[in-house]
């Protein structure tokens, strides 16, 4: 049962906060985060098993990817960055137009990313449609400059792609592959300085210059 108060808050009768609407949970009047809490548990659980969104922005597909070729008015749609992919989902009424591209960062390879300027289209097109609407003439004077990133990666069969996307947000979503680029770097400086001492063990344990005790010892030792 659901009760509101139309002039007043009530006071969750869990947790204390002043809300409007308040469920009935046994003899308890609740707000609806203590509501999900206590009787759908696996709401929270599937909330929290939700990739953190660092960027949602609107954004232009401009080909690249080898499965999504494209026209010359490109694809619109969304672009979500997550701590561990980007991804862009186009814009379409009809779900079987419906698609995907998913571009783990473990995967970019980025001494490959190009971002350059380039005309934006999607405006030209824009304003030349309005004019032509308020005209009556087709006008082709409508001309800026945008910025296109080209991100190259990987997919897990091994196959190269480099989608091209221009980006609304492009300061923000910069500073976000920055910051992303640069985590993921720290990272893999940290596995190879881990790695580097067991290298060496393996090696001179090929070369006979210690026993197989004593490298699963040292081994044993490392990775502690």
């Amino acid at each position: 049962m659901v009760s509101m108060g139309l002039f007043n808050k009530i006071a969750c009768q869990k947790c204390g906060k002043a809300v409007r609407m308040t469920f009935k949970v046994g003899k308890q009047l609740v707000c609806h985060d203590c509501y999900v809490m206590l009787e759908h548990p696996e709401r929270l659980k599937k909330k929290k098993e939700r990739p953190k969104i660092l960027l949602s922005t609107s954004a232009t597909y401009w080909g690249g990817h080898i499965k999504h070729p494209i026209g010359k008015n490109g694809e619109s749609g969304r672009l979500l960055v997550t701590e561990e992919k980007i991804t862009f989902n186009n814009i379409t009424f009809l779900s079987k137009n419906k698609w995907t591209i998913e571009i783990p960062l473990e995967k970019v390879l980025w001494d490959k990313i190009l971002i350059g300027t380039g005309k934006d289209i999607a405006y030209e097109q824009q304003m030349s449609g309005w004019a032509f609407f308020a005209t009556g003439l087709p006008v082709s004077t409508y001309s800026r400059q945008t910025t296109f990133f080209t991100i190259t990666f990987k997919d897990e069969n091994n196959v190269v792609h480099s989608p091209k996307f221009q980006v609304k947000n492009t300061k923000e979503f910069s500073e976000v592959l920055y910051n992303r680029i640069s985590k993921i770097k720290k990272r893999e400086l940290t596995k190879e300085d881990a790695e580097e001492p067991l290298k060496v063990l393996k090696m001179r344990y090929a070369k006979g210059e210690i026993s197989r005790k004593d490298f699963e010892q040292k081994k044993k030792d490392l990775e502690k």
